[in-house]
């Protein structure tokens, strides 16, 4: 059966969380670890991956991507210490360290095509034009679709997306008291920023019963106790997170 390269990244990806599930279920310890996952490819073919870490089987889900805009990547350093860090017992991580390899390569926000893939997503998306641009319709970039495709298979508990320069944590429309429990753990303060149209966040808290949020870390790359600070804060916020449910 031949399927559209995107129809065959979904069908890949439901496959892999499917044998996850079996291999699970036939074993009877949890199975804590971590594996790389090939989730994709950008607009020039680089490869998109996500990192899962912990308890592979457990229901409640926590994804954390470090880079959607390519001139914002300190994240990455955030999903990189996560990612290599210990699997974390009773949690399940899911960890995209870059989402849009082609614009980190080129120091642009879009894509290789020029599209802000935080104003890709479906509500609320509007036609913008310039820095902004949001694409020629929802969804219309891979990078887009791949996470769309990943967020409706694992529909996370908490999603956790990291930009820059405003060193703030956003009430982004999901749980404010896990907002406020990362910033009380990072040391940043809490507000809420402007909701832009077409982004993933709030088209995860729209159309989700987790939460999703941004986090602006400040200019510049982090240091290695910030990025070990970062890191933390997610395994926090994502055992309390488990805890509330």
């Amino acid at each position: 059966m031949r399927l559209p390269r995107g129809g065959a990244v979904a069908l890949a990806l439901a496959m892999m969380l499917g044998a996850s599930a079996a291999a699970a279920a036939a074993s009877s310890t949890d199975p804590t670890g971590r594996r790389t996952v090939t989730l994709g490819r950008s607009l020039d073919g680089r490869t998109i991956t996500a990192v899962e870490t912990g308890d592979l089987d457990d229901p409640q889900k926590t994804l954390v991507v470090g880079c959607i805009h390519g001139n914002e990547c300190a994240g990455i350093a955030v999903a990189d210490r996560l990612a290599a860090a210990a699997p974390p017992p009773g949690l399940d991580l899911w960890i995209v360290p870059n989402l849009n390899p082609d614009g980190a390569a080129a120091g642009t926000r879009g894509n290789a095509y020029g599209v802000d893939l935080n104003r890709n997503f479906p509500w609320n998306w509007q036609p913008l034009s310039g820095l902004f641009y949001s694409g020629p319709r929802p969804l219309s970039e891979p990078e887009s679709r791949i996470a769309y495709r990943l967020i409706l298979h694992l529909r996370p508990t908490i999603s956790i997306w990291f930009h820059q320069h405003l060193d703030v944590v956003d009430e982004s429309g999901g749980s404010l008291a896990i907002e406020r429990r990362f910033a009380t753990a990072t040391g940043m303060r809490l507000a809420r920023l402007t909701r832009e149209p077409g982004s993933v966040v709030g088209w995860e808290n729209h159309r989700h019963s987790g939460t999703a949020f941004v986090v602006e870390l400040p200019a510049g790359a982090l240091s290695s106790t910030a990025a070990v600070r970062y890191a933390r804060a997610i395994v926090s916020v994502s055992r309390a997170g488990a805890q509330a449910r």
